[in-house]
């Protein structure tokens, strides 16, 4: 019950979404502070098999394929909407090394140890704790060995008018649980889900979980 109203209200939310979800783009203006241009700072252009899941309208990983040519990137997302607006921008830039495809992330139809790399941008916050960890246990079962996970998402801010200011965001474009989602034990979360945490890269509004797969 818990999946089926998940999948409701992701398609729901990001159909109504795709119509303008990038206008949020502002936020990420200032390319020092923008943590898809810190994620793309992460990934060499090798041939690397990478997957992006909740791959949205593919803000972060078009950054990454347009940088790096050699990647083979596959965007997966529970949303047609929002991949039919990737799919222009795809298009649009002319790259071929990326493929989307309607997927499920919580059953996704990739063997196991297929991929280099997985990332999720922007995608986890919206899901309650025990749809996130078996995401997070799915993209495990996907990468190889010593493979890496890159996770873009929110974090709390340092200032008590900054705090202010974001939560009246979250409450604006976000599900109420949102606000457990910022107080996560990322080390203890990726302990669990099969996943060392090499580091984390604070961004505006924002942090970079760099991990790599035990």
């Amino acid at each position: 019950m818990q999946t089926q109203t998940y999948h409701k209200r992701i398609k729901l939310k990001y159909k109504i979404l795709s119509f303008f979800y990038d206008l949020v783009e502002v936020f990420f203006s200032n390319t020092e502070t923008n943590p898809r241009n810190g994620l793309a700072r992460q990934i060499p252009n090798d041939d690397l098999r990478i997957l992006d899941v909740c791959f949205g309208t593919g803000n972060s990983t078009l950054l990454v394929a347009k940088n790096n040519s050699k990647n083979r990137i596959t965007g997966v997302d529970l949303s047609e909407d929002m991949l039919r607006v990737a799919n222009r921008k795809i298009g649009k830039q002319g790259l071929s090394n990326v493929t989307t495809l309607r997927m499920d992330a919580l059953n996704m139809d990739f063997e196991d140890a297929s991929f280099d790399i997985a990332t999720s941008s922007f995608g986890l916050h919206e899901m309650e704790y025990p749809v996130m960890e078996n995401i997070l246990k799915e993209m495990h079962r996907i990468l190889k060995k010593g493979g890496k996970l890159y996770l873009v998402d929110y974090q709390l801010q340092d200032t008590a008018i900054k705090r202010f200011l974001f939560r009246m965001y979250l409450l604006l474009t976000s599900p109420p649980h949102v606000k457990d989602f910022l107080k996560y034990d990322w080390e203890a979360i990726m302990n669990e889900c099969g996943f060392r945490i090499d580091k984390i890269e604070p961004y505006r509004i924002s942090q970079i979980i760099c991990a790599s797969r035990l």
